[in-house]
C-alpha cells in the first residue's frame, strides 16, 4: 500500500504549479522507493536487461522474466486483483486527473482494456492489458482534442 501511497502523491505534486524544497526531497524519496519496487521484482523474477533487450530485438516478444516484472511492480503497487490490472484501482488513479476531457476517455481505454483480458496468466494478463493500451492510445489522445 506505501506504493499506492507513492503514486498518488507523485501525482498531486505533479499536477502542482510550485513545488518546494519539502516537496522535492519527498519526490526523490517517492522515486527512489519506486525503483526499489522494480528492482526487488527483477530479481525476484530473474529479469535480465540484456536479456530482456535482446529478446525484444531478435523475436520482438517480451520474456517470461519480463511480463511476471511487470505483474509484481502492479502487485506492489496495489493495481492487480483477480490475477489482472485492477480496473478500480487504475481508473482511481486516473480519475485523479484533475481535467475530465482527459481522464474520462482514459477511464474508458483502460476499463475497455481491462475486460478484454480473460486469461488465467496474470503474467500475460499484464502485457495484454498494457498492449492494448498502447493500441488504442492514439485514437484515445485524438478524442480528447475533439471534446
Amino acid at each position: 500500500m506505501k506504493a499506492t501511497l507513492v503514486i498518488i502523491l507523485f501525482a498531486s505534486f505533479h499536477l502542482s504549479s510550485q513545488i518546494d524544497v519539502d516537496q522535492l526531497q519527498l519526490m526523490r524519496s517517492l522515486v527512489g522507493m519506486g525503483w526499489n519496487v522494480v528492482s526487488g521484482c527483477m530479481e525476484e523474477t530473474n529479469l535480465s536487461f540484456m536479456k530482456c533487450v535482446t529478446s525484444m530485438v531478435t523475436s520482438r516478444t517480451l520474456p517470461k522474466e519480463a511480463k511476471c516484472t511487470l505483474a509484481c511492480v502492479l502487485e506492489n503497487f496495489g493495481m492487480m486483483s483477480d490475477n489482472k490490472p485492477d480496473k478500480e484501482m487504475l481508473t482511481s488513479i486516473i480519475g485523479m486527473i484533475p481535467i475530465e476531457t482527459v481522464s474520462k476517455p482514459l477511464i474508458e481505454m483502460v476499463g475497455k482494456c481491462v475486460d478484454k483480458v480473460t486469461g488465467t496468466d496474470k503474467c500475460q494478463n499484464c502485457v495484454d492489458t498494457m498492449r492494448c493500451c498502447a493500441t488504442n492510445a492514439i485514437s484515445t489522445v485524438f478524442s480528447m482534442r475533439k471534446g
